[in-house]
């Protein structure tokens, strides 16, 4: 299993990924950025039982690679998560319990059940991979999308590459407090959820 350790942001309307990453604590230790067209596939049963579990199932079509996901829940604190997580590559949407059970994910008692797409959500990602110090990286992106069909949003995330959680706070805060940024508790699965009505 890997651990998921991030930090998820609301930023203000008027702030744009070049400003982000052009930013004087940013720029000189990034490497090259990237950008991914992201669709995302929540997955549950009619009666919600991977939601009713704590486990998120999703499958992600990461430039046009379709990717199985399984995460639960550890800890979440303001804009600080840790998760769980599992992935395999794979189109297979009815047997995605039966394979994430097989990388070791909790998935066992949905495995067999039929599932269905219960939220989606679109967006592109700008990432950069930030190493300040050593022994200290994390990735940095900016999604830009819609939930569903028509609700915008905005978001900035920071994930730990290596190093420890105390680490990414402290630079997920200086960060916050200079671009006025706000702690998006809610994943994207549940605001996602929202837009559906699920």
């Amino acid at each position: 299993m890997a651990s998921e350790i991030e930090l998820k942001y609301a930023p203000p309307a008027d702030l744009r990924a070049e400003t982000l990453f052009s930013d004087n604590d940013i720029a000189p230790f990034s490497e090259k950025r990237r950008r991914y067209e992201m669709h995302t596939e929540y997955l549950d049963t009619e009666n919600g039982d991977a939601k009713n579990s704590g486990i998120t199932l999703r499958r992600r079509f990461e430039n046009g690679e379709s990717v199985l996901y399984a995460k639960c829940k550890r800890y979440e604190a303001d804009a600080l998560s840790v998760r769980g997580e599992w992935r395999v590559i794979s189109e297979d949407i009815q047997n995605a319990a039966k394979l994430l059970f097989s990388a070791g994910a909790p998935t066992e008692k949905l495995c067999g059940l039929p599932l269905l797409v219960c939220a989606s959500v679109r967006f592109v990602r700008e990432e950069v991979l930030v190493t300040p110090y050593d022994g200290f990286s994390f990735l940095l992106s900016f999604d830009d999308g819609v939930f569903g069909e028509c609700t915008h949003f905005t978001e900035i995330e920071l994930e730990l590459v290596s190093g420890n959680a105390e680490e990414l706070v402290t630079f997920g805060n200086a960060l916050a407090k200079k671009y006025s940024l706000t702690p998006e508790p809610r994943s994207k699965y549940a605001r996602a959820l929202e837009c559906a009505h699920f």
